[in-house]
Parts: structure tokens; sequence; C-alpha cells
């Protein structure tokens, strides 16, 4: 049968539409470029995930995969955002999470870290907003299925106050060890309470605990969003009944000591979740911006016939980064010891102390301890002002510097995230801005060999 002009015009149609749809749907995905020189592979990479269209992409948190991925949690203007790459940090896929399935008028917004794996499946915590306000949900995201899952959080009603899970803000959550669940800190405006919660799983709340202080005047120094001075530690420690140990840091505000000031809490997790959790809270004079700690000090102290005992508490030895006098500050292995009752305050004669004016003061800096070739070393990762991100080495137990590297070329760079790989390498998260002013996702994987002493140094 012969075709007549009009059809083969039709199909000469067809065929230019099928073209131009499949150059669209290619245009659409963030395809990764290169932006540095050297060779690309699982143990070694840089990339920006740069996706063709005008809105701005910032990082929040990474994770490593069980099979050596990343999964990357970020912000697609304020919408939660999850990016999939492989090993060799190449796209599989992403996902933005604008509204709830059930009802698109409610959106999601203001994800925050830590990113979660748990049995295959990716968790965060992020705002949802109704019209009366925001209050917190966990969205659980199975990649195998592509299917979403909106857990609500409920609080306790011991607080009389019916309308307090709409004004929630989070801001900051981990992983429990044993993969019993994760805690949960949060922030509750106008009433100024600050709840530390345990939640399992499917979502349900293990234990909840109010920090009774208020917040109105460290808000007004550090404003809330600023994530850097809100965060949740482990601490490890050789003290019997100080096992599962958290270092918990907010701000609050007081008359006594400064106008801003943080409160450290402590936190021992117990097997029994119904039990009541011992806790005890101490204020330091300096906001902290990152902390590592490495142990707590301290003594059990055995009294009566049953051997029942009370733990002294003499400090923490940690690592960390605070602001003083508008200057970033790095703590290698130093302590912090307790003065009085209340106050921690730093030994300044223990560990390092060296002041970093190269770094932007209103970043965070992440830290990182790990082995490297059998010496313990401890790695900063922040964004400097020569608009690349520089990575940091210590000794940690002889509290000697060693070496630094800038990663990043041409665009504006901010660090995000600092994690060690399967491989004993580092997998540095940031931020970068196209024609300095839209943001995309970037990621940098340093391999053994990058981290080695003397290699370093750009």
């Amino acid at each position: 049968m012969k075709t007549g002009n009009g059809e083969k015009m039709k199909i000469a149609s067809a065929s230019m539409l099928s073209v131009l749809l499949c150059i669209w749907i290619a245009a659409c995905k963030p395809i990764p470029r290169n932006t540095e020189t050297g060779t690309e592979s699982s143990e070694s990479f840089s990339k920006i995930y740069d996706k063709p269209d005008k809105a701005t992409y910032t990082a929040v948190d990474i994770k490593q995969t069980e099979d050596g991925g990343y999964i990357i949690l970020g912000k697609k203007d304020n919408y939660p955002y999850l990016l999939r790459v492989d090993g060799s940090g190449n796209f599989e896929w992403d996902k933005v999470f604008t509204a709830s399935p059930e009802n698109e008028e409610y959106e999601y917004s203001n994800p925050i870290p830590e990113v979660l794996i748990h049995n295959d499946e990716y968790y965060f915590f992020c705002n949802k907003t109704y019209e009366n306000g925001d209050f917190i949900v966990m969205i659980k995201y199975n990649e195998t299925n592509g299917s979403q899952e909106e857990i609500l959080k409920r609080f306790s009603e011991d607080y009389e106050m019916p309308d307090l899970r709409n004004v929630f803000t989070p801001l900051h959550v981990v992983k429990q060890p044993n993969d019993r669940g994760v805690l949960l800190l949060a922030f509750t405006s106008p009433y100024d309470y600050v709840l530390l919660v345990s939640i399992d799983w499917n979502g349900d709340l293990e234990f909840e605990q109010q920090l009774e202080f208020r917040n109105y005047k460290c808000i007004y120094y550090y404003p809330l969003a600023d994530r850097r001075f809100h965060f949740i530690t482990r601490s490890s420690t050789s003290v019997r009944g100080m096992e599962n140990f958290y270092n918990i840091q907010i701000y609050t505000g007081s008359d006594t000591i400064l106008p801003c000031h943080s409160i450290t809490r402590k936190l021992r997790s117990l097997d029994d979740p119904g039990r009541e959790i011992w806790a005890a809270e101490f204020y330091l004079t300096k906001p902290f911006i990152a902390m590592e700690c490495h142990e707590v000090l301290g003594e059990k102290i055995e009294t009566g016939n049953k051997g029942k005992g009370i733990i002294k508490l003499d400090g923490i030895r940690f690592s960390g980064v605070d602001i003083e006098d508008h200057i970033i500050t790095f703590y290698i292995n130093s302590e912090l010891k307790i003065d009085g009752e209340k106050t921690l305050v730093i030994n300044k004669s223990t560990g390092k102390i060296d002041q970093q004016t190269e770094l932007i003061e209103s970043t965070p800096v992440y830290i990182k301890v790990m082995d490297v070739d059998g010496q313990t070393n401890i790695f900063f990762a922040g964004s400097s002002k020569n608009n690349k991100i520089v990575l940091y080495t210590y000794d940690l137990l002889k509290s000697k510097f060693l070496d630094k590297k800038y990663v990043g070329h041409t665009h504006i760079y901010e660090a995000a995230g600092l994690i060690e790989t399967k491989d004993g390498g580092l997998a540095i998260l940031g931020t970068t801005y196209v024609a300095g002013r839209l943001g995309r996702l970037c990621l940098f994987k340093l391999s053994i060999a990058n981290l080695h002493i003397g290699t370093m140094t750009k």
C-alpha cells in the first residue's frame, strides 16, 4: 500500500515529537558534571549535580548506603529533596517531596539532618504546613517501589497544650544504638519549650522529656534557623553504668551567666523505655557549633551492701568548634571540666586550640574521627573565605596539626557534610552556586591515598 504525502508528514511529525520528548526527558535528569581533573572512580571523584531548572538546591545531609552508593538529603527551594547516586557519584534517581499525598494543600518544608537508613528505606524529618501552623512529620521512602509514607508525631498531652504539635520546629535527629529508633530534638513556639523525643521506626513514641528553659533571648542572638547551634552527639565512656551517653546542645536565655549560653544535656539510653531517664544539665559559657565527644570522664562510687553506687561525673574529653571574637576556633582532644555544680569550662591546658581565620563564621563546620594508617586522626571540614571547602587534619592523640586540603574550583562552595566511607576514605557533601546564584548539590570523594599526610595540600 502506498502512503500519501499527508500520511508521510504525520509520521515525520510524530517521529520529531518522539525525538523532542526524549531530549526533554534526558535534559530533566541532573547529570553530574566533573569539575576537577583527575581519575574518576569509586575511590576518588568530584561531582556537581546540575539540574537544568531555575530552582535552588541546598545540601542538608548524606549517608553511604549498603551497596557503596550515597543517599543525599537536600532542599529544592524549601521542599525536601532526596538524591541517590552510585559508588562513583553517578546519578541514579531523585525525588522532590512537595506536598502530602493525601492532601496537596499541605506542603512539606524545612528538612533537617540527619537522613536515616533502616531496612533499606530512607527516613527524614520535616515540617508539614497547615493553615494554623506547622507540625513535625517523619517521611519514610522506599526506593524499590517508590512508595512514600508519612508518619505524624503526636506528643504527650501532659503539657496541657492540645495544639502543641502544630507549632513544632524540628532541630536535629540521630539514630539510636542497635538501630532501635531515633532521638529527635524539637522546639515549639511561642511556648519556648525544647523537647527530646525517642521514636521507634513505626513512629510510636517511646519517651519524651521537656527541657524546661526559655529560649527567647537566644533566638534573638542566634536565630533558631541556624542549625549549627543545636545538635546531638553520642559519647563513648569506660565508666560502668554510663554507656549510651548523649551530649545534646540547645540554647537558652539567662541573666546570670551570659545573654545566650548552651546547655549540654547527657542522656543515658535505657533498655526499658518505660523507665525514668537519668540526665544531668551543665552550662557552657561559649557557643559550640560542632562537637565530637571522645570520652565521658567520671567514676562509679560503690555504696551499701548491695553494691549500688552513684556516678561521679568529672567532665568530657572532646574535640569541638566554637566562635570566639567572630573567629572559628578548633579544640582538639581537650577537656570540659565541671566548675561548681552546673558550669562546664574548657581546660585550656589540655589538647590544642587553633583559631582558623580563613573560615567563614556564619557557616557550619563538620568533624570526623577515623584511623588512617594506624593513626587516629580528626578531620574538620568548613567553608573558607576563598570560596572553597577546606579540610583540616590533626593527630588526635598528640593534638598536632598535620595537613589541609582545599576542594572546589571556579564556583562558590560551602561544606554541608562529612562522612567516613566504607573503603576508609572520606566523602564531603557541599552546596555550590552556578553563576553565583543557583544552588546545586556537589559531592567530593577522597580515597585513603588522598588522606595520607603530604598528599592533601593543594
